[in-house]
C-alpha cells in the first residue's frame, strides 16, 4: 500500500502532461542474454519515446543525417594482466555495441539514409582499434554505405598521449569546428572558473583556464547533421560521481589534450590525491563540461539540430570507482531515452542509482548521511560552521546544480515527466526498475571530497589538516574480475 506522499508522487510525475519527458525501460526476468537485452531494451525506449513526444517524432520523419557519439573508453584487453576479456561486446565501461545497432535499425526503419557513428579514442588504443575489440567494425560492416564509423580526432593519427598531456600533437584544421560559449552563460563561466581557481595552485594559469571555458574545438562532422544522438553509459565517475548524458559530450571535446587538461593533471585512477586536489578537480572539471554543452547546445539550436539523449545499462551497468576497470560491474538490464533535455535525463539516472524512494529522500538527502559518518570518522565536532555548511550545500549537488545554472534541461522532479516501462511489473518509482541495492559510490565522494563546491573553503579553513590528507583510490591498476 502506498503511502500518502508516495502516491502524490506517483500521480504528479508518471506521464503528466509536459515537454519533460524521460522514458525507461527495463524487466529482471525474462532476457538473461546481454546482447539481446542491451539491444530489445534500447529499441523499446526509442519506440515508445517516439510515440510520446511530437518534438522528437518530427525531428525523426524529416532527418537526413544524424551522428550517433557512444561512449568508448578503455577497451576490453587494457588491463595488467593483458588477459582477453570473454565479452568484449558488452561490459560495465564501454557503450553496448547492440545499444548502437538499436538505435541505427530504428533510425533506417524509420527511412533515416545516412548515420555516423564516432568516437575520440588515443590515450589506451586508437579509435579505430577500439571499434574492432568493442566489435563496432564487424557489426556495421554489413550495413554498408548507411553507416560510417568516424574518428572524431583533429590531430594527425600518430598522436602520442600520455596521462598529464599530449605530445607531438598536429592539427588537422580542415576536420576543426570552433564554437564559443556565448552571452551571460559565458559571464557565469567566467565568474565561476575564477572563484573555483582563486588562491589555488593554478591561479598563474587563470587566464589560460578561463579561456578553455570560453571556446571549444569539435570536429566538425556534426556541423552537417539534423540529429545528435548521445548513447552514454550508466556508470559511476571518481571524479563527477556519474558519468552520463552531460559527461559524454566531453568526448567531443579537441585536441586530446583539452580532454586531460581539463583534469588539471588530478585523476585518483592513476594517482592517490589529496582531499583538497580532489575537491578543485571537481569543481573544475564539471564547470568545463557544462560550459561545453551550454556552447553545443547554442550551436545545435541555431541550426535546429535535435538532441537525443540515451543511456544505457542494456545489461551490465558500473559501480564504484569508474568509470573505468577500476570500478565494479552490475547486472541491470535498464536503459533511458529523453529528447532535447540531457539534464533530465541525468536527474533520473542518479535518481535511479543512488536513491530509495521519492520524493523526500533525493540523492542530496543521502549525501547528508555521509557528512555525518564524515564529521564522526575524522572526529570533527558537529557544531561547526563547516558541518552546516556541507549540510546544507548538498541540496545543490554541483553537477546538477551548474547544469540548471546554465539551463542544460529540468532538474526539478515534479516538472519531469517520467514514462516506466518495465517487461516483468509496474513500476512506481524510478529506483524500481533498479536490479539491486544503491549504486556502490566512489571512494572521493564517501570521503566527502567532492560533494559540494562552496564548503570547500570553510571546510579547509575550519580544519586546515584535511587539505592535505590523501585519498586512496587506487592500490593496483588491475581490473577487478567482475560480478555475476
Amino acid at each position: 500500500m502506498l503511502k500518502d506522499y508516495q502516491l502524490e508522487w506517483f500521480e504528479n510525475n508518471l506521464r503528466p502532461e509536459q515537454s519533460n519527458r524521460v522514458v525507461l525501460a527495463g524487466g529482471k526476468g525474462p532476457i538473461s542474454n546481454a546482447d539481446i537485452s542491451c539491444y530489445v531494451l534500447t529499441y523499446k525506449t526509442l519506440e515508445e519515446l517516439y510515440n510520446i513526444d511530437n518534438a522528437f517524432k518530427t525531428k525523426v520523419e524529416n532527418c537526413e543525417c544524424v551522428f550517433i557519439k557512444p561512449n568508448l573508453t578503455q577497451t576490453p584487453s587494457f588491463f595488467e594482466d593483458d588477459e582477453k576479456l570473454d565479452r568484449p561486446f558488452s561490459n560495465g565501461v564501454n557503450t553496448s555495441v547492440f545499444a548502437c545497432q538499436a538505435v541505427v535499425d530504428f533510425l533506417l526503419e524509420n527511412d533515416v539514409p545516412n548515420c555516423y557513428l564516432g568516437e575520440s579514442v588515443v590515450w589506451t588504443s586508437t579509435t579505430h582499434d577500439t571499434f574492432d575489440e568493442c566489435g563496432y567494425t564487424e557489426l556495421f560492416l554489413d550495413y554498408g554505405d548507411a553507416v560510417d564509423l568516424i574518428d572524431l580526432r583533429t590531430t594527425e593519427e600518430d598522436v602520442e598521449v600520455g596521462m598529464y598531456g599530449a605530445v607531438n600533437e598536429i592539427d588537422k584544421p580542415e576536420a576543426q569546428l570552433t564554437i564559443p560559449l556565448e552571452g551571460d552563460f559565458a559571464v557565469t563561466a567566467r565568474n565561476t572558473v575564477m572563484q573555483c581557481l582563486k588562491n589555488t595552485k593554478f591561479e598563474n594559469k587563470l587566464d589560460k583556464l578561463i579561456d578553455n571555458n570560453l571556446s571549444f574545438t569539435l570536429n566538425k562532422t556534426i556541423e552537417d547533421i539534423d540529429l545528435f544522438i548521445s548513447v552514454a553509459k550508466l556508470k559511476t565517475h571518481t571524479q563527477m560521481l556519474f558519468s552520463g548524458a552531460i559527461k559524454n559530450r566531453f568526448g567531443l571535446l579537441e585536441p586530446p589534450s583539452r580532454r586531460h587538461a581539463a583534469h588539471l593533471r588530478i585523476d585518483p585512477l592513476w594517482r592517490n590525491q589529496t582531499r583538497y586536489e580532489l575537491a578543485i578537480s571537481f569543481e573544475y572539471l564539471t564547470t568545463l563540461i557544462c560550459n561545453l554543452d551550454r556552447a553545443l547546445t547554442t550551436f545545435f539550436e541555431k541550426r535546429k539540430i535535435g538532441q537525443l539523449d540515451i543511456i544505457e545499462g542494456g545489461f551490465w551497468a558500473l559501480e564504484g570507482d569508474g568509470p573505468l576497470w577500476h570500478g565494479h560491474e552490475r547486472r541491470e538490464n535498464v536503459v533511458l531515452a529523453t529528447y532535447n533535455n540531457p539534464l533530465a535525463i541525468d536527474t533520473i539516472a542518479t535518481e535511479l542509482m543512488f536513491t530509495d524512494i521519492a520524493p523526500s529522500d533525493t540523492y542530496q538527502e543521502r549525501f547528508k548521511h555521509h557528512a555525518a559518518a564524515f564529521f564522526e570518522r575524522n572526529n570533527l565536532p558537529k557544531d561547526s560552521i563547516a558541518f552546516t555548511t556541507l549540510e546544507n550545500d548538498l541540496y545543490n549537488f554541483y553537477p546538477i546544480s551548474f547544469a540548471q545554472k546554465q539551463q542544460l534541461g529540468e532538474s526539478d522532479l515534479s516538472k519531469i515527466g517520467i514514462w516506466m516501462y518495465d517487461l516483468d511489473r509496474t513500476p512506481h518509482y524510478p529506483e524500481d526498475m533498479r536490479q539491486g541495492g544503491l549504486f556502490l559510490s566512489p571512494i572521493p565522494f564517501k570521503s566527502i571530497a567532492s560533494l559540494t563546491h562552496r564548503a570547500y573553503g570553510v571546510l579547509f579553513e575550519e580544519f586546515p589538516d584535511l587539505r592535505d590528507e590523501k585519498i586512496v583510490v587506487v592500490e593496483k591498476k588491475a581490473r577487478p574480475k567482475h560480478s555475476s
